[in-house]
């Protein structure tokens, strides 16, 4: 699933989820990506062992309050579907700070995808 704000791919092999995301998003961007999270997280569940998401929100600025609140709401209403580690790459300290308020879900932060990688490569090995 790809549009040019955001891309959710699978890799079954690692029992990875890929979730880039990027742009100031609109309404039918956030409609589609609505549509789009619950099948992906379910395609993730339905893998065997541990389970791993990288969120790479480096090219994703905060957005408003709208765009926030429904990703908010989707996360709460897919909480229990999340993976079980979770590294969300971000740019810097205002988006990390909106992520960390939009949901509760345990997750990690990082500043590059190498070392989000690295991290959940690690936690799934544990």
């Amino acid at each position: 699933m790809a549009t040019d704000m955001f891309t959710i791919a699978l890799d079954p092999a690692r029992a990875l989820l890929r979730i880039d995301l990027a742009g100031y998003w609109d309404a039918p961007t956030m409609d589609r990506f609505e549509a789009d999270m619950p099948a992906a997280l379910a395609r993730l569940r339905d893998l065997a062992g541990s389970t791993s998401c990288l969120i790479d929100a480096s090219d994703f600025p905060v957005q408003g309050r709208d765009i926030a609140d429904r990703h908010a709401r989707l996360l709460a209403g897919l909480e229990g579907a999340m993976a079980d580690h979770v590294a969300v790459v971000v740019p810097g300290a205002l988006v990390r700070s909106q992520a960390r308020r939009i949901a509760d879900t345990p997750r990690r932060f990082f500043s590059d995808t190498r070392a989000a990688m690295d991290w959940l490569t690690a936690a799934r090995a544990a």
